[in-house]
């Protein structure tokens, strides 16, 4: 079937490819690729988009549409070759921070759906069977953010400060000094796994250098 993310991903790196090729004057390349970016960007809209719900579909096969509501469309509208047009990722980036965004980070999975588990406790298979099926993790952050600057522009500063204010106190909290892994879904958000987990990090850091780059426009 097809994942909404790694379409999103596919287009990018068609975009971007050509891009490198048209910098080296490398022109068979731009001959064979150059007409393939529109064509998948309409393909893209048809299978993932539904106007009336305003958000993408997560998986698509020939028979169906999951219509789940996850954080993995958010990279519809982070990357620098955008598969949506405006419209399309304002609507997606307004949905997920209506259903996902938490003081933690993204759900996995929206509340209201009833495959839903706000909590990662239990036995070893328990935990990995709730680990994308609501649990928050951090460092869907930087693409939600990314993707709210290059809707919202200069608008998106006070909610990008808000979300990375509300780290300041967690790095006292679990593991001294650094961002856990993950976080249950429902309030206190308590953290969970790793402790010390870079990919969390590093999506903070990516914020933090959002922030100051529209603060220093």
């Amino acid at each position: 079937g097809y994942t909404v993310e790694l379409n999103a991903l596919w287009y990018n790196a068609i975009c971007f490819s050509l891009e490198i090729a048209k910098a080296a004057g490398d022109m068979q390349f731009t001959g064979r690729w150059e007409c393939v970016p529109s064509s998948l960007k309409t393909a893209f809209k048809d299978m993932f988009w539904d106007e009336k719900k305003g958000y993408l579909a997560d998986f698509c096969d020939d028979q169906s549409k999951d219509w789940s509501f996850r954080p993995n469309q958010i990279f519809a509208t982070s990357l620098k070759y955008s598969v949506c047009n405006k419209d399309m990722s304002k609507s997606v980036l307004e949905n997920v921070k209506g259903k996902l965004l938490t003081n933690r980070g993204l759900k996995t999975l929206s509340e209201d759906d009833e495959k839903f588990i706000g909590s990662y406790i239990g036995n070893q298979n328990t935990r990995d069977h709730s680990y994308h099926q609501g649990i928050v993790w951090p460092w869907l952050l930087g693409h939600f953010a990314q993707g709210y600057v290059n809707v919202f522009r200069d608008n998106a500063l006070p909610l990008l400060e808000e979300i990375y204010d509300q780290f300041n106190s967690e790095i006292a909290d679990y593991g001294i000094g650094s961002i856990g892994e993950i976080y249950d879904a429902e309030p206190p958000f308590a953290a969970k796994g790793t402790i010390a987990q870079a990919w969390s990090i590093s999506e903070l850091i990516r914020i933090k250098a959002l922030i100051n780059k529209l603060k220093n426009n």
